[in-house]
């Protein structure tokens, strides 16, 4: 039970019911939410990955190519920070035995609304962290997308045969003729 609040009033037990029940399916919304994130923070990793072992095989040509590979490294992190573990708060089995078994219904229906709530608040901290992380993850994995864009783009490519030659048009060494 939570120690700084204030105590409840036992003398409305269908309205502390009531919260109760709120205060439980908002804990089960909040559970949901957090799997949201992971699904999503599971899905900017996998692209990370995929992304830098496509770009990573290419020649080094410029900058861009380091520094392609090294935004998706960081992405990659951040996705994995987003997706560690934490905890999840909800009334444990402790409070709901000790002492709100000698309760009236009333009271200890308020008693475990009081509990759930503080649950709730300390979960909605956890997710806004991890939130942040996610979006930094997909900011970094577009900026990482993007320089490899510039780079695959840049320079002289004969891969494929003289309709995929790409050229800089202003570099030193122009393109051969075909």
């Amino acid at each position: 039970m939570s120690e700084n609040a204030n105590p409840p009033n036992p003398e409305q037990p269908a309205t502390w019911e009531l919260l109760n029940d709120e205060m439980r399916h908002r804990l089960d919304v909040q559970r949901a939410a957090g799997e949201r994130i992971d699904a999503k923070a599971a899905i900017v990793l996998g692209a990370a990955i995929a992304a830098v072992q496509f770009v990573a095989k290419e020649p080094v040509r410029s900058y861009w190519l380091p520094a392609s590979v090294s935004a998706y490294a960081v992405a990659i992190v951040l996705a994995l920070v987003a997706l560690r573990p934490r905890a999840f708060d909800e009334v444990g089995g402790h409070a709901m035995l000790v002492g709100l078994w000698a309760y009236p219904r009333g009271r200890a229906a308020a008693e475990l609304a009081n509990n759930r709530v503080w649950a709730l608040t300390k979960n909605a901290e956890r997710q806004t962290g991890r939130i942040r992380w996610l979006w930094a993850s997909i900011a970094v994995l577009l900026l990482a997308a993007m320089m490899s864009v510039v780079h695959l783009t840049q320079g002289e490519r004969i891969d494929a045969g003289p309709t995929a030659r790409i050229c800089s048009a202003g570099s030193a060494n122009p393109c051969p003729a075909p």
